[in-house]
């Protein structure tokens, strides 16, 4: 239930023929519309070894992506990334201090604009915490999967664990999300834009 046909967007559905024959066949098609519809998806089969092979490269290329991250910090040795999104959450935590402490002097120290402020500091608080985390330590991938050898064997239940969705385009072209690949994401979207500053 997590193949589905870019045209459509619905899940795709399984297919296999000819079972007992040495040229059995296993597939996946969208059948969401019949094909005498004007809005018909184009019917093709998209083999099951195919959308496997993929599947099996993207985990090895999120694999080799989560080592690279686990190994950013040997000897202490931080990644320009790190730093740069480092300096500026240093950087929004001084300002922040120097508003409360200008507050207090102004004699606005209000229950209210403190707790604004406090909420603040959490906030920053966090994500520092969550750079921490993952320029630091090994990540979810690597805790969980790192012990995959590169001719591992791509099973359901593997599948089930690591794959969180696979969208197919007509041209056999194959989108696969990882599971804790969004996760990462959001990280990357937050380092990216201060890495320029280094």
């Amino acid at each position: 239930n997590n193949i589905f046909f870019s045209v459509c967007k619905r899940a795709m559905i399984h297919v296999c023929r000819n079972h007992d024959s040495p040229n059995a066949s296993s597939a996946y098609v969208c059948c969401s519309t019949p094909k005498k519809l004007p809005n018909a998806c184009p019917r093709i089969l998209h083999p099951t070894e195919d959308i496997a092979l993929e599947v099996r490269n993207a985990i090895l290329k999120e694999q080799a992506t989560a080592k690279a991250a686990a190994l950013q910090t040997i000897d202490g040795i931080y990644s320009a990334a790190y730093l740069a999104a480092n300096k500026k959450i240093a950087d929004q935590l001084t300002v922040l201090l120097d508003q409360v402490i200008d507050s207090k002097s102004a004699g606005n120290n209000s229950e209210q604009n403190m707790a604004l402020l406090q909420e603040e500091f959490a906030t920053l608080k966090k994500q520092k915490d969550q750079l921490i985390a993952e320029f630091t330590k090994p990540n979810k991938w690597i805790e969980q999967f790192g012990s995959l050898q590169d001719d591992f064997i791509l099973d359901k239940d593997l599948v089930r664990q690591l794959v969180k969705r696979i969208d197919v385009s007509p041209e056999h072209k194959y989108s696969i999300t990882l599971m804790y690949q969004e996760e990462k994401e959001k990280l990357i979207r937050f380092i990216t834009p201060y890495a320029e500053l280094t």
